[in-house]
């Protein structure tokens, strides 16, 4: 993959503009997509000025539409016991490498709260095992780097996947294909662990999840027992502010 350095800018046309939007549309908050759309556009501004491209072009892009309005209610949702439950019990009826692979990259999800980029980012050498107690390094935004522990079912969800992965380092997790194999050496992606958690939803009977949903849930779970300041600590939030707009917990708070 390449950088933004990289990107050959006079390359992107109004349709991979509006298909961008209409895509970060679903995952994020208006506010945000047009944020990222304002940036793309100033990009492509500096292009029309050096002459890349056309003025057809930069005028198409920019009339590409922002997103109206949006919900005033926080997004995402808590997921119960339940629903948690019957998404690793998915996992576990699947005797694939896929499926312990991807039951553990749930408990990376709940109860370890990660991102899909950072369960996508751990290597083999992040992990270690003191028989009780797996700690995961954990590589956040920003480069900020934290401890991430997990015990009991969560634990051993890690150990069933590491019988089959074995200990060479390199990802953590592996890229699949058809048939529930996995490709040896081959990092999985965040898009990756995205479409997985959607798919394992779906064949659990669990609807409307998104993978930030688990880090939600653990967010608000863990606000039952400790501060905010630790909370997130735990999370990688830079600031509780931040923890704040993750509880879920309504009522029960």
């Amino acid at each position: 993959a390449g950088t933004w350095q990289d990107m050959p800018w006079e390359n992107l046309t109004p349709a991979h503009v509006a298909a961008l939007v209409t895509k970060l549309s679903g995952d994020y908050k208006p506010a945000y997509v047009n944020t990222i759309l304002a940036a793309v556009r100033g990009v492509m501004e500096q292009a029309h000025d050096l002459g890349l491209i056309g003025d057809e072009t930069y005028r198409l892009i920019r009339k590409v539409k922002a997103v109206a309005g949006g919900s005033t209610e926080p997004r995402g949702r808590y997921v119960p016991q339940g629903e948690r439950a019957a998404m690793m019990d998915e996992c576990r009826r699947d005797p694939s490498p896929a499926g312990y692979r991807d039951a553990a990259i749930l408990a990376c999800g709940y109860p370890g709260g990660l991102r899909r980029a950072e369960i996508a980012g751990l290597l083999r050498e992040n992990l270690t095992d003191d028989g009780e107690t797996v700690t995961l390094q954990v590589m956040g935004k920003g480069r900020k780097a934290r401890a991430v522990y997990l015990d009991n079912g969560a634990a051993d969800a890690l150990r069933d996947w590491l019988t089959i992965r074995g200990d060479a380092p390199g990802p953590l997790f592996w890229a699949g294909r058809r048939g529930g194999h996995v490709v040896p050496g081959q990092g999985i992606t965040a898009q990756s662990v995205y479409e997985m958690v959607k798919r394992r939803a779906e064949a659990a009977g669990v609807r409307d999840l998104g993978t930030h949903d688990l880090r939600r849930t653990t967010a608000s779970d863990m606000l039952d027992i400790a501060d905010a300041v630790t909370v997130a600590g735990y999370l990688g939030h830079a600031s509780t502010n931040t923890t704040a707009k993750y509880d879920r917990r309504g009522e029960r708070a």
